[in-house]
Formats: C-alpha cells, structure tokens, sequence
C-alpha cells in the first residue's frame, strides 16, 4: 500500500506542476502574441521611414540637380558677360585713341588759330 499512497503523491505532485507548466505557457502564448504585435508595428513603422527616407532622399537629389543645373547656368552667363566686358574694354580703348587723336587735331587747331590771331595783332600794330 505504500506505493499505492506513493503513487497519489507522485500524481498529484505531477498534476500540479502540469497546471503550473499550463499556467507558464499560457502566459508564454500571451507574450508571444504582444511580441508579434510590437514587431508588427516596428516593421510598419520601419517601411514607413523607409519609404520617407526614400523621398527625402529623391527630393534630395532633385534639389542638388536643380543647384547644378542653376549654377551652370550663371557660369554660362558669367563667361558671356566677361567676353561682353572684353568687348567694351576693346572699344572703350578705341575710343579713347579717338578721342586723343581728335583733342591732339584740336590743339593744333587752336595753336594755328593763335598764331594767326597773333600775326595779325603784330601785324596791326606794325601798321600803326
């Protein structure tokens, strides 16, 4: 009878400790299922800063396109600026002998008209 009593120990000892590993895994059930809700919403919230990481990214790229397309514009602009400046600069030295050349013909003219100015002033009073 020993084991008999043994026996209902043992099954009573085991039928508790099986509700216990029922209780354990209910709970391990429990926690599983919260785990695949968080990694779901981890997951969501990964493809959605994916997706704007992404679009910064293109955005990105479009502003840097547009900073290049911009800036070779002005280089454009500046190279054909400079080649007018080099223009005017050409022309403005021409002029600049132009005008030398006509003030140099207008002091000669000036020289002539005082000295005849002068010639008939001397020849007036050689008269008198």
């Amino acid at each position: 009878m020993a084991e008999k009593g043994n026996l209902e120990e043992r099954m009573t000892a085991l039928e508790s400790e099986v509700g216990e590993l029922k209780h354990r895994l209910q709970r391990s059930e429990k926690d599983a299922a919260a785990a695949r809700v968080l990694a779901g919403g981890a997951d969501r919230d990964t493809s959605e800063l994916r997706i704007e990481l992404r679009e910064f990214r293109e955005q990105n790229m479009r502003l840097h396109n547009a900073t290049r397309s911009d800036i070779a514009d002005i280089r454009g602009d500046i190279t054909e600026i400079r080649g007018e400046l080099g223009q005017l600069n050409g022309r403005v030295d021409t002029l600049t002998l132009e005008m030398r050349s006509k003030f140099d013909m207008l002091t000669a003219g000036q020289e002539q008209i005082v000295n005849l100015i002068t010639l008939a002033l001397d020849g007036k009073s050689g008269d008198q």
